[in-house]
């Protein structure tokens, strides 16, 4: 009876590391992505700026 407790036990802190493994990927693949999204705003700004900058020089 102690042993199958014991085992149950075992299996069920086995299943809430994985648990917590599964949603600590998950965190790092949401980060991944609003990190990524961050940096496409920033090359896309730069894209906006270099554009302004040039029309600046077309009209003067």
């Amino acid at each position: 009876m102690t042993l199958q407790l014991l085992m149950n036990h075992e299996e069920s802190l086995g299943w809430s590391i994985t648990k917590q493994m599964v949603e600590t990927a998950k965190d790092v693949s949401e980060t991944i992505k609003q990190s990524n999204y961050s940096s496409r705003q920033v090359v896309d700004s730069t894209a906006i700026v270099k554009k302004q900058r040039m029309l600046k020089k077309k009209l003067c």
